[in-house]
């Protein structure tokens, strides 16, 4: 059975001490990097890598503790564990915000979907193992879920595109039937294109500065097609040459 700690009264030393300063860091640091992920989300992919390292680091911490670390919420639960559930939740919402903003369009919408399925089920086995209070704790295990979903849906495109370094499958043309900006945090750039190659409707396309300003209504752009890293096919759009 996982200790009863009192985390306001506990000093260096004493059991579970280790645990609790571990999670605590490890939370602050998930706030960190979720914040700075999304004030700087056109910096270095190294933050964001970390902080998609984030929740992964505190499922294995809360396996190895043997239950001594939870990743459930443990506010009016009675529970006195040390929890790392900051470090779940928040790169999912911030790693979410930044596929949305900044992530590879996918050709198939739908492999969101799964992606966040099959994650989510992998995620919270490993969970449901390392934490077996919250297995039998249906209004603790529930909401995991929806955050683990996010998480996977989120990371799955960025892993797909961000690692791809394969050949493309092919690059089409397609005419821009519409330019316009969204502001927000910055200024972001959108063309909606005409159908091209597997696309059969017309789309809403986020792009770079250096595409918008060139990109001419009427005009056409070169739509780029990836196989993607993890096998979910994603474009880009270019300036044809």
């Amino acid at each position: 059975m996982a200790r009863k700690l009192n985390p306001s009264t506990i000093l260096p030393g004493d059991p579970g001490y280790d645990a609790l300063r571990f999670c605590r860091v490890l939370n602050v640091i998930s706030l960190i990097l979720a914040v700075a992920v999304l004030a700087y989300p056109w910096s270095s992919l190294v933050l964001v890598a970390f902080l998609a390292l984030v929740p992964v680091l505190a499922v294995a911490a809360a396996f190895a503790s043997g239950g001594e670390i939870t990743l459930g919420a443990v506010a009016g639960t009675g529970d006195t564990r040390p929890t790392a559930v900051h470090a779940l939740w928040l790169p999912a919402v911030s790693l979410a915000l930044y596929a949305y903003w900044v992530g590879p369009y996918l050709l198939r919408p739908m492999d969101v979907l799964w992606a966040g399925v099959i994650g989510s089920v992998v995620a919270m086995v490993f969970i449901l193992l390392a934490d077996p209070i919250v297995r039998y704790s249906p209004p603790r295990c529930v909401p995991l879920i929806g955050v683990v979903f996010l998480y996977a849906a989120s990371v799955a495109p960025l892993i797909d595109g961000l690692v791809d370094r394969a050949t493309p499958l092919g690059v089409s043309s397609a005419q821009v039937l519409e330019r316009h900006t969204k502001s927000g945090r910055g200024t972001l750039y959108y063309v909606d294109l005409s159908a091209w190659g597997p696309m059969r409707k017309d789309t809403e396309v986020q792009v770079p500065w250096e595409v918008y300003k060139y990109a001419s209504v009427g005009g056409l752009v070169c739509v780029t097609l990836h196989p993607g890293a993890l096998g979910m096919p994603w474009y880009d759009v270019s300036l044809c040459t």
